[in-house]
């Protein structure tokens, strides 16, 4: 099991389909500092 502190996590966009779309979506978008000595990932 993974555990995330979600504090420091900064919320950088919202971004919804438009309307005319015949499918949509609600996505939501955080970034977040990588303390040093840690590598990112996807």
């Amino acid at each position: 099991d993974a555990e995330l502190d979600a504090r420091p996590m900064v919320h950088a966009a919202h971004w919804v389909t438009p309307v005319v779309e015949p499918r949509r979506y609600d996505t939501h978008f955080f970034v977040a500092v990588v303390p040093d000595g840690r590598t990112a990932r996807p």
